[in-house]
């Protein structure tokens, strides 16, 4: 399946992924230094993620409006979810960070919206349909 048409259950699927990621990126990028003593979490990675986040839901909105979309690109964000969920648990666990406890609550919460989202999405995908998608034949060369 190289393309699909996006079901009505991964639209909403995307829209949710989209709007939970804009909420988490204007949080973020509105109040970064509160948001960091308070988790003991890097401020510059609240902005960075913050930031990436506003792509992220611009391309999802994207997806969600689309006619007909790639499925790699839906399967990417389903993995990218997965990645993103197993960063939050993982890299505290690993050491590479050190949050307080409310700190170790919001990446919790991450860690599940994401993954959450990664299901909706893979439910999705598997009830979109395929599209056909035209390629124009090759127009001969005039010599």
């Amino acid at each position: 399946m190289n393309a699909i048409r996006p079901s009505l259950f991964l639209q909403r699927a995307l829209a949710l992924d989209a709007a939970g990621s804009l909420a988490l990126a204007a949080l973020q990028l509105i109040v970064p230094a509160p948001l960091a003593r308070t988790f003991q979490l890097p401020d510059a990675l609240l902005l960075a993620t913050g930031a990436f986040l506003c792509a992220y839901a611009a391309l999802l909105l994207w997806m969600r409006q689309a006619a007909v979309v790639p499925a790699w690109l839906v399967r990417l964000v389903i993995v990218g979810n997965v990645g993103w969920g197993i960063s939050c648990l993982g890299l505290p666990l690993l050491g590479v960070l050190q949050p307080a406890f409310w700190g170790w609550d919001y990446l919790i919460f991450q860690a599940g919206a994401v993954l959450l989202f990664a299901v909706l999405e893979a439910k999705g995908l598997q009830q979109s349909q395929p599209a056909a998608i035209r390629v124009p034949a090759a127009v001969p060369a005039h010599d």
